[in-house]
């Protein structure tokens, strides 16, 4: 688990730089594969949501399904063929499972991913990832700055700022494998489930297909 680190207007060689993967390649190298397990994980949605429609515009359906980004809507357009394809109960209840283990690990995926990295000089095996509170407080200080320069020129002739300073969590590659671990720990449960939904569908279908006597 990720320690908490605290910077300082004291703190040296403390550098909050998108050029942290430059710096700490290997370290950067796994915040890069928290992004594409994550695509990996997306892929697998789309193709149990393509199974679920036993072939019907297989191509179109998978593409506007893992490209639509707002997954508030890819989950409600998932049940939505659920119900039309008569999904089991017990499917559907996996698929909930699903989704709501996916979307509170989509937290943690974003932080990594979106978020602002530092890396530090006396930490070789270490990156540091900025919290957001961060920013208010440090711009806050800034503007505080301003307006002490503008009203007390002489008293103030000069200030500095220092937008690294605040609270961040302190990664190392544990942590990021134990967040690459139960991505693809979900990935997996995924992909089992698409078998069970594809399994239906074949059902489904044959059914369909049965001459009537």
């Amino acid at each position: 688990m990720p320690k908490s680190f605290s910077v300082t207007d004291n703190t040296k060689g403390f550098h909050l730089t998108p050029d942290v993967p430059v710096h700490r390649l290997y370290l950067g190298m796994d915040i890069a594969r928290v992004a594409t397990y994550w695509s990996d994980l997306e892929l697998h949605w789309a193709i149990a949501y393509t199974y679920l429609l036993a072939g019907k515009n297989d191509v179109e359906a998978f593409t506007e399904y893992y490209n639509l980004r707002d997954w508030r809507k890819r989950r409600k357009q998932f049940f939505d063929q659920a119900k039309a394809h008569r999904l089991p109960a017990q499917l559907r209840d996996e698929a909930t499972n699903l989704y709501t283990e996916f979307e509170a690990l989509a937290k943690s995926r974003n932080r990594i991913v979106h978020g602002a990295w530092a890396w530090s000089e006396e930490h070789n095996d270490s990156v540091f990832l900025a919290q957001d509170r961060n920013f208010g407080s440090n711009l806050n200080r800034v503007f505080t700055g301003i307006e002490k320069i503008a009203n007390h020129p002489k008293r103030y002739p000069e200030l500095s700022f220092n937008l690294a300073r605040g609270s961040y969590e302190e990664w190392t590659h544990s942590d990021f494998e134990a967040v690459i671990g139960e991505i693809a720990a979900l990935r997996n449960r995924l992909m089992d489930f698409g078998s069970k939904v594809v399994g239906h569908s074949l059902e489904a279908l044959t059914r369909r297909l049965r001459p009537r006597s």
